[in-house]
C-alpha cells in the first residue's frame, strides 16, 4: 500500500513538472508603424527564439508595461517591478504568480530584423 502512495505521489509531481514550462522571454523597444505614422512601443518575445517576425508589439515606449498581459506558446504573462525607465525587472506566468522570473540586463543589445520590419534594442531578457 505505501509503495502505491509513493508511486502515486511522483505521478502527480510529474505531471505538476511537465505542466509548468520554463519561462524566457526578451523584452525590447521598436519602431512600429500605424497608419503611415512611426512610434517606439516596447515589445516581447520568446528568447532564444527568433524575435523577427514573432515580437508582440506590448505598449507605447513612453507607458509602463507593468501589468499588462501578454501571450506566448498559448501561456499569458506579465511584467512586474518596473523602472522609472519602464523597464522590467521581473516577468510571471499567470496562471503560476508564485514564479516570479528576474530579468537582466541585455545592454540594449541589437535584434536584426528582415523586410519592411524594424530591428529590435533588446533591454532585458527574463530566463529561468
Amino acid at each position: 500500500m505505501q509503495n502505491n502512495l509513493n508511486l502515486a505521489s511522483l505521478a502527480a509531481l510529474a505531471g505538476l513538472h511537465a505542466s509548468t514550462q520554463a519561462i524566457s522571454i526578451g523584452f525590447g523597444q521598436q519602431i512600429i508603424e500605424h497608419g503611415g505614422n512611426k512610434c517606439l512601443e516596447w515589445t516581447t518575445w520568446v528568447h532564444g527564439e527568433s524575435a523577427c517576425p514573432e515580437a508582440h508589439d506590448l505598449t507605447a515606449q513612453q507607458n509602463d508595461p507593468c501589468n499588462i498581459e501578454f501571450s506566448h506558446w498559448g501561456t499569458t504573462f506579465k511584467f512586474l517591478d518596473c523602472s522609472s525607465d519602464n523597464i522590467p525587472g521581473a516577468v510571471i506566468d499567470v496562471t503560476h504568480p508564485d514564479v516570479e522570473v528576474s530579468c537582466s540586463s541585455s545592454n540594449d543589445k541589437k535584434v536584426h530584423c528582415h523586410g519592411d520590419q524594424h530591428d529590435i534594442i533588446q533591454k532585458v531578457q527574463c530566463v529561468d
